[in-house]
């Protein structure tokens, strides 16, 4: 995983990237199809050698926008849903740099140390 201030890029099997700029999440349309040789994609690979050298002669196979599950107030949630419900939920938007704290802190948790945190 790599991120810019402008691109962030990670893989996405098979030699592909999966490159997100978050300054044109705002504008895109998880409705509205987008060409692999339009703006938005153009746009996005003028900025992938600010993150990731020898990209030159890199295409855009295609374009998929989506919409990230994330926390109203941003904070991961983790928790049983309530004291009756026999399953731990823990949705969080940065997964990938909190995932190794979370399981250690869920183990802790499902086996009676609950976190101070």
């Amino acid at each position: 995983m790599l991120t810019g201030p402008r691109l962030n890029v990670r893989p996405d099997g098979g030699g592909r990237l999966l490159l997100q700029a978050l300054d044109l999440d705002a504008t895109a349309d998880p409705a509205k199809p987008y060409p692999p040789d339009g703006e938005i994609a153009s746009a996005m690979l003028a900025r992938l050698p600010e993150v990731l050298d020898a990209t030159g002669g890199t295409v855009v196979e295609k374009v998929r926008v989506g919409q990230r599950a994330m926390p109203g107030d941003g904070f991961t949630v983790a928790g049983f849903p309530a004291a009756d419900v026999p399953f731990y939920v823990v949705a969080t938007h940065s997964g990938i740099t909190l995932a190794p704290l979370l399981g250690r802190l869920v183990a802790d948790e499902l086996y009676g140390h609950e976190s101070p945190c």
